[in-house]
C-alpha cells in the first residue's frame, strides 16, 4: 500500500498501524468547533436522514453510519458531542502513533511540512482549497438525483 486518506481509512487508524507499524500518519485538525460545525452540517446530517435518501444508497449510506459509529461517532450527537469525540478521536490517534511517525497537521499550513514529512520535494502549485460544505451537498445532490 502507497496511501491512505480520509475516510474511511481514519477509523482503521488502529488497524492499519497494527498492519504498518512503521508507516507514517498525518493526522490533520481544525478546532473542535470547526470540525463540529462542518461535519453536523454535512456527513453528519446527510446520515441522519438516511431514511429519505433513495433507496439505492440507503445500504451504503447505512454502512457509512456503521464506520462513522465504530470511530467514535454514534449517530445522535449533539454539537458539544461531536466536538468532544472529535478530541478524542485525535488523542487516541497521538497515544498511538509515535510522534516520529505522525504529523500533526492544519491544511492551512500548505505544502511545506507535509511535504518536509513526506520527504518529497513541494510542487510549485499553489496547495489546492477545495471541499467545501457547497460542493459536498451539490456532489450528493447529483448522486441522488433521480434519473429519468
Amino acid at each position: 500500500m502507497q496511501s491512505a486518506v480520509d475516510w474511511p481509512t481514519a477509523a482503521f487508524y488502529k488497524e492499519l498501524y497494527a498492519t504498518y507499524p512503521n508507516a507514517q500518519f498525518i493526522l490533520t485538525h481544525r478546532s473542535k468547533e470547526s470540525w463540529a460545525e462542518s461535519f453536523g452540517s454535512t456527513i453528519y446530517k446527510l446520515l441522519s436522514g438516511r431514511e429519505n435518501a433513495p433507496a439505492p444508497v440507503q445500504d451504503w449510506l447505512n454502512m457509512v453510519v456503521k464506520v462513522i459509529e465504530k470511530s467514535g461517532f454514534p449517530m445522535g450527537l449533539d454539537f458539544e458531542g461531536l466536538a468532544e469525540k472529535y478530541e478524542a478521536h485525535n488523542k487516541a490517534v497521538q497515544d498511538l502513533i509515535p510522534p516520529e511517525q505522525l504529523l500533526v497537521y492544519q491544511v492551512k499550513e500548505g505544502w511545506e511540512p507535509l511535504c518536509q514529512f513526506l520527504n518529497v520535494e513541494s510542487p510549485a502549485t499553489a496547495f489546492p482549497r477545495t471541499n467545501n460544505r457547497e460542493e459536498f451537498w451539490d456532489l450528493v445532490n447529483a448522486a441522488t438525483k433521480p434519473t429519468s
